[in-house]
């Protein structure tokens, strides 16, 4: 406990904040990338199935293919989580996300095969919630924490500056900032963090 209090206040601090300074609420949690839940576990040996496009005259026609689904193109492994189901799958893909089908050819990276291609993509994806998910958590009680620190010094009795007995900080000097002081903690806004470890 005391490790985690001293990191939170690391936190309000940080950037040399001080009550002089404008804060935000946090933004929403950042759009989770491919790379944080795939990983490369070889090359193809021959271009992968294109899919068929339809013409305006309704006829389908072989796609153009593609250098990242080409021969010699990397082959990827990415974990999709049904949570609903606590289950994970494991696809294989190319370097845009793209699903390849269950029988294609490719040569295995020396020292990969299936069960550590899952291990390091459930561990990749992990980690990358708990510091994608968790930095947006950590936000928003730095933001509570902050914004209780600032109503403190402007409403709270007998601070550094205050006029007296029961009376309240004075208002801030001339040219000074101010800003709204929003004391409303909503819990809500703290999101669980799904693990493919917890599947």
């Amino acid at each position: 406990m005391r490790r985690a209090r001293k990191k939170l206040w690391e936190e309000v601090f940080s950037n040399n904040w001080n009550s002089t300074k404008t804060f935000f609420e946090p933004g929403p949690v950042a759009p989770r990338t491919a790379a944080e839940s795939t990983v490369m576990i070889g090359t193809l040996d021959e271009d992968a199935a294109v899919s068929k496009k339809r013409k305006a005259d309704g006829t389908m026609v072989e796609g153009d293919s593609k250098p990242w689904r080409s021969a010699g193109a990397a082959v990827f492994i990415k974990v999709n989580t049904i949570w609903e189901q606590s289950d994970l799958t494991f696809p294989f893909c190319d370097a845009r996300g793209g699903n390849f089908a269950t029988n294609i050819k490719f040569t295995w990276t020396q020292g990969m095969d299936s069960s550590q291609a899952k291990a390091d993509c459930t561990m990749k994806w992990d980690r990358s919630e708990l510091s994608r998910v968790g930095k947006i958590n950590t936000d928003w009680v730095v933001y509570w924490v902050r914004s209780k620190l600032l109503h403190g010094l402007k409403y709270g009795l007998n601070g550094r500056l205050a006029l007296g007995d029961g009376q309240p900080n004075p208002v801030a000097e001339g040219g000074q900032r101010t800003m709204d002081i929003n004391r409303a903690v909503d819990p809500k806004k703290i999101q669980h963090i799904r693990l493919c470890a917890d599947v």
